[in-house]
């Protein structure tokens, strides 16, 4: 017998960390709905989290599909997303997934391709996007306020024993190449921001290590360099290594640089010109920023528009991704 619900039902694919972020996010956004959530078995640790803010727990997707959600919140690993992102668009249903969108290309422009076809949002979650220090800097490059951008550097890690406090480090997605791990797709946002800030790039020269010290079979060490358009070169350093977090993009113009912290929510912009010199600190609870994307996800849904990152969006950092391990591998410079 199927279930007959009168909400809208709205169903998040995974429980760990994030999926239980976006799952309080939608009871507080949404509280009308009803909450799904498809795991893929029984567990008795986070019981009273699904008792407080979750309608129903399935098992099976297709159970899952039989219950109509409107939308669609993947946070399970990446190995998993587009398989499950497929048949959830055959049916019709919105979607949003969390970074990054996988770990390979295998049917990625199929699923853009569907979505189009059935007019879904498709949203991918890089959510630094909605940072508020993040979005003025790229206002003020857009505006010219440093000129002509000259050069980028981001140096972006943290000691992944201290991404989920509490948990062994050593079994979870970020530590596992079979699930997609690794520095740079767990820190994929760095790639997407630049692009996002500066254009696409048009080709990529990467070295990759693994320092041993964390025991895990993935690479924690990455250095990345990007060449836009007039030979811009960008820099970019990810670890899980850095004991204290830090997350920091300099751009260099003619005219000044602009400094971005994500750690501190600051912007700092040196400017020639005045009226942009300025030292902006937003000093928010970083949850705004998870609130704000998945606000933006139904908005899109509501109005029928393109969402701010697109599956589109997501398969350049990919590219990217890959053309970095093909780098490393090869020695040699990879165009995109």
């Amino acid at each position: 017998m199927i279930e007959t619900i009168h909400k809208p039902v709205i169903l998040v694919v995974g429980l760990g960390s994030i999926g239980k972020r976006h799952v309080k996010n939608l009871r507080a956004l949404f509280p009308d709905a009803y909450m799904v959530v498809c795991r893929h078995a029984p567990t008795e640790h986070d019981q009273d989290f699904v008792t407080q803010y979750i309608d129903k727990v399935v098992y099976d997707l297709n159970e899952a599909i039989a219950l109509k959600p409107m939308a669609a919140i993947l946070c399970n690993p990446a190995v998993y997303h587009v398989s499950i992102a497929l048949q959830l668009a055959k049916n019709d249903i919105h979607l949003f997934i969390e970074k990054p969108l996988s770990n390979t290309l295998t049917d990625v422009e199929a699923l853009i391709t569907l979505c189009r076809q059935k007019k879904l949002v498709f949203m991918v979650g890089y959510n630094l996007r909605f940072s508020k220090t993040l979005d003025r800097a790229r206002e003020l490059i857009k505006r010219g306020a440093i000129g002509d951008i000259l050069s980028a550097q981001v140096n972006t890690g943290q000691y992944l024993p201290d991404w989920r406090p509490g948990a062994d480090y050593r079994k979870t997605v970020s530590a596992q190449q079979k699930m997609g791990g690794g520095v740079l797709l767990e820190l994929s946002h760095e790639l997407d921001y630049m692009c996002w800030l500066l254009g696409k790039p048009v080709e990529v020269f990467a070295r990759l290590t693994s320092s041993g010290s964390l025991e895990i079979d993935v690479e924690d060490n990455a250095d990345v360099f990007l060449t836009f358009q007039k030979n811009l070169m960008v820099s970019i350093h990810l670890d899980m290594l850095q004991r204290t977090a830090c997350r920091q993009c300099k751009v260099v113009g003619a005219l000044g640089t602009i400094i971005w912290d994500g750690v501190e929510d600051k912007l700092i912009v040196q400017s020639e010109k005045q009226e942009f010199s300025q030292s902006f600190c937003g000093a928010e609870d970083k949850n705004e920023m998870y609130k704000r994307e998945i606000k933006h996800f139904f908005d899109s849904i509501r109005k029928g528009s393109p969402a701010m990152v697109t599956g589109v969006d997501a398969l350049e950092s990919l590219k990217i991704v890959l053309a970095a391990r093909k780098s490393n591998q090869t020695r040699e410079i990879v165009p995109l």
